[in-house]
């Protein structure tokens, strides 16, 4: 009997170990065709990588597909994915590329499956030739249905009337990244299917991609008419009301119209929107609308794509005038974005820090070691052994040493495992919308396990560590799903700092607003934190040259003034004599971030406040320290007419005019804010200074224009333009360094509708040395003025007829 039943359960177990292994084998990997998504990868960029998951058992379950690239086998990229019984599924791996060494490298990645337990697996064969792009300037992308094609002619069409490589990518609905990130090396999207069916994941993905930064084109008149509201939610804010076909109409636009007369009939959508700009129109109706939509852009056209292309397939006048769609100027890159973050790195660390020994200790331990020597001196002395001196002095040395190292690693073993993210959080202008990007250092102490740490996220996005601390050992991210991620096998060394980057997008019903109104001594405002909490260091900043410091004149730091009158030098960012060593971190902060024009991207409210979901966590760790810096677009309120204002040069960007050869502003950079050093030769420079749009009805009666020069032996001129002339509002020999122009009456400058042109001619003074060099630092503007009706053209010597050139 025992015998029998020892070979029944024999029997029974070979058969689960038949199964279990069974099982664990025929879950295989079968990878289609990896390039997915957009279908190329950019360095510093994030893509995606499909592979299909074919589970031939009689259970479900959960591998891990892994992917990596052969130039960065060390870092690799994980998602579990779970797979029903019988069944297949597509998985899509975001990965970050490795930088190429040259021109359109290509590599190869490979794929492998590891099953639930982690004891087995499967790799797929090495998909070689995968091109890897040097950034580019510009990349747009279609989705368009096979019933369509002028809807991707007119993209690429419009692409070469900006100059741009005729080339777009071209995806199937089925493949669109299911993770924001991955959208990041596309700069406009073209949307024109009537047939599109993305799943919740991707349209997420999209909105993400759009709210965050992304240009989306919809053409209405080729979707099904509910896709828009499915893809955008509460920020799609167009009515549908009919739909007709045309045959000969005329596009109406900016610079004219462009009739079109057409072999068989283009359809037309007939809309309302609210809040849109409405750039064309056909018969009155909207024909194309644009708006800023969160911190991207959207553009409707709401006739069919033929109607854009003149008959040989170009673009016409009404379809280049839409050339802002795949034009660079304003945009700012999600690398470039991303690299903000590391400007945090000195703040992150100095949260990080254990405390030393104070003096007190020290100097008791000093004055014992002194007490010590000089008594053995005189005991060693009085015995005729004072060559013994030497040894005991060494000896008590040694004992003072170990002391004081002794109690050093207390200290520092008191230190606990801590976690530092400092976040750049940039809020939405008209939604409930943050974008994230941030830098998370954790500390390990020196008597902590740190394989018990876990780095993760649960707020979505994507994070990269440094890994240059990694020792080439393995490293992991794993996705569990597109808002969980975590680090597998990530280096925390005991007693070292590791820092890591990340971003993501968050979703408040409390976005923080900020409200102002300009009077003539400057600014005042309102702010209302929201999610954000109270700010401290604050600035405002508005694209211009300068940053204005507002002051809270109330209890809660709910209202605030800035007077133009106040703007701090060059370089100064915090309002105190003396700053601590927080706020020289943090002013250091402010010279990288608002060095940059494309910073912010418009007129904000700038402060240190607590964080706002945090999108790193670390388990196990004792203290967490989070700050954010927080970005609120302003929102300005137009002056009634016959108010008078003051604009201070912080919302007066400056940017290149066209005026005509010779006289634009060549040595500026406006894309890195820089000036060209050390000039030999005479220059003409004129430039725009831009008026926010609620204060372009303004008819200035006086301009400051303040400039930093280092000019010995030459002249310098400031210059406007009237009716095509260059003409002289004040001068200066010899000049050097800060000088304030105020400019009244008849020199007051030429106001257009580019915005304000002012400048400066240098020249050589007679006699003067010809060797001589010289730099310009600093240009800005400020004006004050009477608001005048939308409706009417402000009059005086600031504003006379257009000059010939426009």
């Amino acid at each position: 009997m025992r015998s029998l039943f020892r070979a029944w359960w024999l029997t029974l177990f070979a058969a689960c170990v038949t199964a279990a292994a069974s099982q664990a084998v025929e879950v295989e990997l079968d990878v289609a065709g990896v390039n997915a998504g957009l279908g190329f990868y950019e360095p510093r960029h994030w893509g995606v990588v499909r592979s299909v998951v074919e589970n031939r058992s009689a259970s479900e379950a959960a591998p891990l597909v892994v992917v990596s690239f052969d130039r960065q086998a060390t870092f690799q990229f994980g998602r579990r994915a779970w797979v029903p019984a019988s069944s297949k599924r597509t998985v899509y791996n975001p990965v970050l590329a490795p930088k190429a060494p040259r021109q359109d490298q290509s590599y190869s990645i490979h794929t492998r499956l590891i099953d639930d337990s982690g004891a087995r697996e499967r790799a797929a064969p090495a998909q070689p030739n995968i091109l890897i792009k040097r950034e580019a300037s510009y990349n747009s992308a279609a989705l368009s249905g096979a019933d369509n094609p002028w809807s991707a002619k007119a993209l690429t069409a419009l692409r070469e009337g900006r100059g741009l490589k005729p080339t777009n990518v071209f995806f199937r609905d089925e493949s669109a990244p299911d993770l924001p990130a991955a959208w990041g090396a596309l700069d406009g999207l073209l949307i024109a299917s009537s047939s599109v069916d993305f799943n919740a994941d991707q349209l997420s993905a999209i909105r993400q991609w759009v709210l965050g930064g992304g240009r989306l084109w919809i053409m209405l008149d080729a979707v099904e008419p509910s896709f828009p509201a499915r893809l955008l939610g509460d920020a799609w804010p167009v009515t549908v009301l009919d739909r007709l076909e045309l045959t000969d109409f005329s596009l109406t636009h900016g610079d004219g119209s462009t009739r079109a007369v057409c072999d068989y009939p283009v359809p037309m959508v007939r809309v309302v929107a609210s809040n849109m700009t409405v750039t064309h129109r056909v018969s009155g109706m909207p024909a194309a609308l644009r708006q800023k939509i969160g911190h991207g852009e959207l553009l409707v056209t709401t006739v069919g794509a033929r109607a854009w292309l003149d008959r040989d397939g170009g673009p016409t006048q009404a379809l280049r005038e839409l050339g802002w769609f795949v034009s660079s100027a304003g945009r700012v890159s999600p690398t470039t974005a991303s690299d903000r973050s590391t400007v945090f790195g000195e703040i992150a660390r100095q949260e990080i820090g254990y405390e030393i020994i104070s003096r007190g200790p020290v100097m008791a331990a000093l004055i014992v070691f002194t007490l010590l020597l000089l008594g053995a001196g005189v005991l060693l002395a009085r015995s005729g052994r004072l060559e013994w001196l030497g040894p005991f002095g060494a000896a008590v040395a040694v004992v003072v040493a170990a002391v004081l190292a002794g109690a050093g690693l207390v200290k520092q073993s008191a230190t606990p495992g801590t976690l530092a993210a400092v976040q750049l959080v940039e809020a939405a202008p008209d939604l409930p919308l943050m974008k994230v990007h941030g830098l998370a250092s954790v500390y390990v102490p020196p008597d902590v396990n740190a394989n018990r740490l876990q780095v993760r996220g649960d707020q979505g996005g994507v994070a990269q560590p440094d890994l240059s601390t990694q020792g080439g050992k393995l490293l992991r991210l794993i996705w569990t799903d597109p808002a969980h991620w975590s680090f597998q096998d990530l280096a925390l060394a005991s007693g070292a700092v590791r820092s890591v980057r990340y971003e993501h997008g968050v979703v408040t019903g409390e976005r923080p607003r900020v409200s102002v109104r300009f009077t003539p001594e400057g600014v005042v405002g309102t702010y209302a934190p929201g999610a954000a909490g109270p700010l401290e260091d604050a600035v405002i900043a508005g694209g211009g040259r300068g940053v204005l410091l507002p002051q809270f004149d109330d209890p809660d730091g709910l209202a605030f003034i800035a007077d133009a009158d106040d703007e701090p030098g060059r370089g100064q960012y915090i309002r105190s004599n003396l700053l601590s060593g927080t706020q020289v971190m943090r002013q250091q902060a402010y010279r990288a971030l608002l060095g940059s024009p494309a910073f912010p991207a418009q007129p904000s409210l700038i402060g240190w406040a607590e964080s706002i979901a945090p999108g790193v966590t670390v388990s196990g760790v004792e203290a967490d320290h989070r700050v954010s810096l927080v970005v609120t677009p302003l929102e300005i309120q137009t002056p009634r007419p016959g108010e008078r204002i003051t604009v201070p040069s912080t919302f007066m960007p400056m940017k290149r005019a066209s005026v005509g050869k010779g006289t634009t502003n060549t040595i500026y950079n406006p894309d890195t804010g820089e000036w060209i050093a050390n000039v030999s030769t005479p220059q003409t420079l004129l430039s725009a200074f831009g008026l926010p749009a609620e204060l372009r009805h303004l008819a200035l009666e006086s301009a400051r224009f303040s400039i930093d020069i280092d000019a010995p032996g030459w002249k310098c001129e400031v210059i406007t333009q009237r009716r095509g002339r260059i003409v002289t509002l004040a001068e200066r020999d010899n000049p050097l360094g800060p000088i304030d122009f105020e400019l009244i009456g008849d020199a007051v400058p030429t106001q257009t509708d580019q915005g304000v042109l002012m400048g400066l001619r240098i020249t050589p003074l007679e006699g003067g040395v010809d060797s001589r060099k010289w730099t310009l630092h600093d240009m800005r503007l400020s004006v004050a003025g009477v608001a005048t009706d939308a409706g009417s053209r402000p009059t005086g010597p600031s504003n006379q007829e257009r000059d010939s050139h426009e």
